[in-house]
């Protein structure tokens, strides 16, 4: 039997995805006939891997104080910042190359965290014996940017976390209520479905109410304001971060689930949503037909047009 160490810290759900992702695998791993080893991330564990990335002389240095993976025969890492220190072999679950693909946006373009991970995530990549991405087209990209033998990139599509059962009460109002759950970032193009009830709103029977819900990643004030100097208040629902029930519930009680993202793929709300029986609108993004194929209905991200063609 092999000592598999993975890596951990104290995150919280709001974290999102990652979060869902990393607690289906850690419970997944508990009827591993392997010994599982839960390593904690160390506070500063990025600093110290950024600094043996400058200064490669001191990699001995901090072996002597490192001996946590002395007894470990493979890490599973999900963040580029876990591997450096140990020469232990270890396998790299590569969520997305957005540092690389989608670098407009402020979350990414920030010098400093960009520089950061992009330098680390690549020599991540590049170091790892193995590599896990949830599409084909993850794979190529991995491939294209970090110049590394296909044969050690493995696509394993990200699972759907399954919701806790609740009883479910529907809304007196008449309006279709569309939900998108996602964190407040630039990125996940909120402002997208606001323009859209700008520009429709006047069309007979558009009975549309638009719910969102994600922990607040600095837009979410902005996009509040926008609603309220458009006067479109009737029309959206802001939440932040909801329980696990309150999700199961919007989902049953949802005409659809929208997720006009600009970056994927790898997104996992829809899963969710399509677990549960509640049609999905995704835009068109580059992997998006190969992660939920004739489950969803698709539509482009900058153009109106197409995604009321798709609600129709």
């Amino acid at each position: 039997l092999m000592v598999i160490g993975v890596f951990y810290n104290n995150e919280l759900p709001s974290r999102g995805g990652g979060f869902s992702y990393k607690s289906m695998v850690y419970n997944g791993l508990q009827s591993s006939s392997h010994k599982i080893l839960f390593i904690k991330r160390r506070r500063f564990q990025g600093i110290y891997n950024f600094c043996l990335i400058k200064f490669p002389f001191l990699f001995k240095l901090f072996k002597l104080f490192e001996r946590r993976f002395q007894n470990v025969d493979l890490l599973l890492c999900f963040e580029p910042t876990d591997f450096v220190i140990s020469d232990t072999p270890f396998v790299y679950v590569c969520w997305d190359l957005a540092n690389y693909y989608s670098n407009a946006f402020p979350e990414i373009q920030q010098y400093k965290s960009w520089s950061y991970t992009t330098i680390i995530k690549k020599i991540a990549i590049q170091r790892a014996f193995a590599v896990v991405v949830g599409t084909y087209v993850g794979k190529r990209q991995t491939i294209d940017l970090c110049h590394i033998d296909p044969n050690k990139v493995f696509v394993i599509p990200f699972p759907a976390r399954k919701l806790p059962d609740r009883e479910v009460f529907v809304p007196n109002n008449k309006d279709k209520i569309l939900f998108y759950p996602a964190s407040y970032w630039p990125h996940k193009n909120h402002i997208f479905l606001i323009n859209f009830v700008k520009k429709y709103k006047e069309i007979k029977d558009f009975n549309y109410h638009f719910v969102f819900c994600g922990a607040d990643k600095g837009n979410l004030s902005y996009l509040k304001e926008y609603v309220e100097m458009n006067s479109l208040d009737s029309f959206f629902t802001f939440h932040e971060f909801i329980s696990n029930e309150e999700l199961y519930q919007l989902y049953k009680i949802a005409t659809a689930c929208v997720f006009p993202t600009l970056i994927g793929p790898d997104n996992l709300p829809p899963l969710e949503a399509m677990l549960l029986k509640c049609p999905v609108l995704v835009s068109n993004i580059l992997g998006a037909s190969e992660q939920f194929s004739e489950s969803a209905l698709y539509f482009d991200p900058f153009e109106y047009d197409s995604f009321y063609n798709s609600l129709k």
